[in-house]
């Protein structure tokens, strides 16, 4: 109970980039290699902890959110959209907005949580993105730069 831990920071967004990138790739990999853990036979519980935390993290989520905001935007945009999506259009809008902020923010060495964290959350799930792209383009090694921290 008395235990905490601490981590230094990456240097600057783009060690924090280029850590978040590869360690992505590697989450990908990982999936790759091991999709036999998703078999429910004789762990089932293991099974949906993996899929849960491990393989939904590394490759539907930023699809998802992409998907949603392109999906309430076309149902708005159509004209007869039930208010909820004209909602949830408008709070997308706003958070994506606050990240945009974050990083304005982040380019002067500023930093708002209000900002931050919506920008911090868009910035690991591009770099989800970026790490697909990097384990398809078999790009991803074994052996990695460590990210400088301060």
């Amino acid at each position: 109970p008395d235990a905490y831990a601490t981590e230094a920071a990456s240097e600057n967004t783009k060690e924090e980039w280029k850590r978040k990138v590869r360690i992505s790739a590697g989450g990908i990999q990982s999936f790759v290699r091991l999709w036999s853990l998703l078999i429910p036979y004789p762990n089932p519980l293991f099974s949906y902890m993996y899929l849960s935390h491990r393989v939904l993290r590394w490759t539907i989520t930023p699809y998802c959110l992409l998907l949603a905001f392109i999906s309430n935007g076309w149902l708005v945009a159509a004209g007869d959209a039930h208010w909820f999506y004209s909602l949830a259009l408008l709070v997308q809008i706003g958070f994506y907005g606050l990240a945009m902020i974050g990083w304005w923010q982040s380019t002067r060495e500023m930093k708002s949580k209000i900002f931050f964290v919506p920008y911090y959350f868009c910035f690991m799930n591009a770099a989800v993105v970026a790490g697909l792209f990097r384990y398809l383009g078999r790009k991803q090694s074994v052996i990695w730069e460590k990210a400088r921290r301060k």
